[in-house]
């Protein structure tokens, strides 16, 4: 599965830090709010600072700092925004003639 910058996601959803390209303070500073590798990170808001919740906490990451960060969707996601015909990375949503609801574990989909 490929990775992107966190400030390049266009749509809100659920993602694991794959990689932390920083050093010094601004590697600290996200350390500390609990952004690591291999964490799930929810995108909550896009914007700057994007707002997203990590081990259960709300936080507001700068954008600038969001560029640091490269994830990947979850598997959950992956499986969610294919059934409605979305891509995480880009925002792009395509649904004809469907419709889709879900729970945390399963998804179902209704033509």
């Amino acid at each position: 599965m490929s990775t992107i910058q966190l400030s390049d996601i266009s749509l809100p959803g659920m993602f694991r830090c794959t990689n932390i390209d920083c050093v010094g303070d601004a590697a600290v500073q996200l350390k500390r709010l609990g952004v690591c590798d291999g964490r799930a990170i929810e995108v909550m808001q896009l914007g700057d600072p994007m707002v997203l919740r990590v081990v259960g906490a709300r936080i507001g990451v700068s954008r600038l700092l969001a560029k640091t960060v490269r994830v990947e969707p979850s598997p959950q996601a992956v499986a969610v925004t294919a059934a409605i015909g979305a891509d995480v990375r880009t925002g792009d949503t395509t649904v004809i003639g469907m419709t889709s609801s879900f729970t945390d574990s399963e998804v179902v989909s209704h033509a």
